[in-house]
């Protein structure tokens, strides 16, 4: 995943009409997830690479098995909250 920071850098430097994407991220470290990864490493290290998705990769092969973005975490989230709530009326009721 690219981050908005270096695009615009590119862009600054006028490296996007010069260099294939290949060129731009020789000896870029690409951030992944894994599957067995908790979500809140994952919100973590979403925000400290600056990317709104990051690629899911098996530990077993490296083989792409998704994505995992910003709005997949919200949508956990408020599931959460929702069942939290639900939780809270059933026992608030007796």
């Amino acid at each position: 995943m690219i981050d908005p920071p270096s695009v615009l850098r590119w862009r600054r430097a006028g490296k996007h009409r010069t260099a294939t994407l290949k060129q731009l991220l020789t000896g870029s470290k690409i951030t992944v997830a894994y599957p067995d990864e908790y979500l809140d490493r994952l919100a973590d290290r979403l925000m400290q690479v600056n990317v709104s998705h990051l690629p899911v990769i098996s530990r077993e092969d490296q083989r792409l098995v998704g994505y995992i973005g910003w709005k997949d975490l919200m949508r956990v989230r408020a599931r959460l909250q929702a069942e939290e709530t639900q939780k809270t009326a059933l026992f608030g009721a007796r």
